[in-house]
């Protein structure tokens, strides 16, 4: 176990020259360890979102972000939930630095997210005709890696900078499962 920390922290330092053959546009695809903290708050927080709104007593405000039923929509709210959840832990450890809040990243990664779950899912179901549990958990876990990529690839793009456009973006991402929730 010493050893493959070390080799993992060794692959995170982007001072390793081995490491130049990963990066795609000059971001590193390899995980730094904020990347997999967020990664296992994002699938924490989301397997535990999955079952709020049963354990509130089906309360309607907890519907408008958590998943109601076993819609492949519903389950849109996993990544919601944990992504708003990263967003409130993003804030206040950059208002200590002093940084933008990474609105516009974040939301990127919630879009792709989504957009690989629906897309991944429906190819998988109409190859096996069926859905299988254990492949459903691991499609969300692996669309949480490729969220915070995402997030790590916007943010080094400097898209954060633009504050208006992040919260019109979150606006409407939130006003679209709050409209479209079937309770």
């Amino acid at each position: 176990l010493a050893l493959f920390s070390r080799f993992l922290v060794l692959m995170s330092n982007d001072n390793y020259p081995g490491n130049r053959r990963w990066r795609v546009h000059g971001t590193s695809v390899l995980p730094h360890k904020r990347d997999v903290l967020d990664v296992v708050v994002l699938c924490v927080v989301g397997t535990l979102w999955h079952f709020l709104f049963g354990v509130t007593g089906n309360t309607y405000l907890f519907g408008l972000v958590a998943p109601v039923n076993e819609s492949l929509w519903e389950h849109g709210k996993l990544g919601l939930g944990a992504t708003l959840m990263l967003l409130v832990v993003d804030g206040i450890r950059l208002h200590r630095l002093g940084d933008r809040l990474p609105l516009v990243s974040r939301a990127a990664g919630l879009i792709v997210m989504n957009t690989f779950i629906i897309v991944i899912f429906l190819i998988y179901t109409w190859i096996l005709s069926t859905n299988i549990l254990a492949l459903d958990i691991f499609l969300y876990y692996t669309a949480c890696y490729v969220a915070v990529m995402v997030h790590r690839y916007a943010s080094d793009r400097g898209c954060n900078s633009h504050r208006v456009v992040g919260i019109l973006l979150w606006v409407a991402i939130l006003s679209l499962y709050a409209i479209v929730t079937p309770i």
